[in-house]
């Protein structure tokens, strides 16, 4: 991904929807000495901890995706976002307002997964001795991704249309990438891993979108009752060092240079 935005020291990057500034800190990394990484969201919560990694390349700012109004024209080298555009009801948007940041010259690039493909064959030593788990969750998962659709909450499954998106928005023929990745324990760190598994079902307004799109209550109920006894697991095996996962995931990366510059 990193050879696409080609990062030098001495940049200007945006990172918009940056969330906790996980990706925020990398590219921080990429363009210091000398450069600058501007994370952008709306949480709070989540600027906080970003603020925790913040240093002379890294900072963080409230910032809407759609709106960018307190940021000029041509203010920054890059403008990247990643699993941010699956969560927009205005994507396009959010797309324009990373062009209108960057300068002549400069890249724009989204990052985004297929949210059902990526839970669906997540796979963990502690989830696998529930023979019924995978296929609840593959229901439970379409569901909810259907109801944020519904909802204007999003399309969690937008990579592959990553390139329609961006044509959509007036940009030229995007270099386009599939990147294949694993988050694998062990080896490798383990609080990004368990976070995501357990943010996959501890996430109340995921309930509202599944009841929103005709899901059953009781289906709910069971598979809430089956992933806590999952995760309860998971803490036991990884006491005893015999916790094992692998979390796959395909990420659609787009990016495309401003003309001029």
């Amino acid at each position: 991904m990193f050879d696409l935005l080609q990062l030098r020291p001495g940049l200007r990057v945006a990172d918009v929807g940056c969330g906790r500034g996980e990706l925020a800190a990398e590219l921080a990394a990429a363009v210091a000495p000398g450069g600058l990484v501007v994370g952008f969201d709306l949480d709070e919560e989540q600027l906080a901890a970003g603020r925790a990694r913040a240093g002379r390349s890294l900072r963080f700012e409230v910032g809407d995706a759609c709106d960018l109004a307190d940021v000029r024209d041509d203010s920054f080298d890059r403008a990247v976002c990643r699993r941010l555009l699956i969560h927009l009801s205005r994507p396009i948007e959010a797309l324009r307002e990373m062009a209108r940041i960057v300068r002549p010259g400069g890249l724009v690039a989204a990052i985004e997964p297929d949210e059902l493909a990526a839970r669906v064959a997540a796979w963990d030593s502690a989830s696998a001795l529930d023979s019924e788990l995978p296929a609840l969750r593959a229901v439970v998962h379409q569901a909810i991704i259907r109801g944020a659709f519904e909802a204007g909450a999003g399309d969690r499954r937008l990579g592959p249309r990553l390139p329609g998106l961006m044509a959509e928005a007036g940009f030229g023929e995007p270099a386009l990438r599939l990147e294949a990745a694993a988050l694998v324990h062990p080896p490798g760190p383990l609080e990004p891993l368990l976070r995501r598994l357990d943010e996959a079902f501890d996430a109340p307004i995921e309930r509202d979108l599944f009841l929103a799109a005709g899901g059953d209550p009781a289906t709910w109920a069971e598979w809430q009752r089956r992933e806590q006894a999952a995760s309860a697991e998971r803490r036991r095996q990884l006491a005893a060092g015999t916790f094992r996962a692998s979390v796959p995931e395909q990420l659609w990366v787009c990016a495309w240079r401003a003309p001029g510059g």
